[in-house]
């Protein structure tokens, strides 16, 4: 594995714990406040962070090729 799709693949793994963390967050505060776009925002992070994942998982397989 080159030091560039190393680093570009921390990057990935870095965005999606902290997207995760903040979709997290966000719900807390949807069950303390009942603001409906809490909600929703904390349903974009996941798919963000699901995304960042679902891109980590692409160079981690591309990184295995020959």
């Amino acid at each position: 594995m080159s030091e560039s799709n190393f680093l570009a693949m921390t990057g990935l793994a870095t965005q999606a714990l902290f997207a995760a963390l903040l979709a997290v967050l966000l719900g807390r505060f949807f069950r303390r406040h009942r603001r409906p776009y809490l909600r929703e925002w904390s349903r974009a992070w996941w798919a963000f962070s699901l995304a960042q994942l679902g891109a980590l998982y692409g160079l981690a397989q591309q990184a295995e090729l020959p």
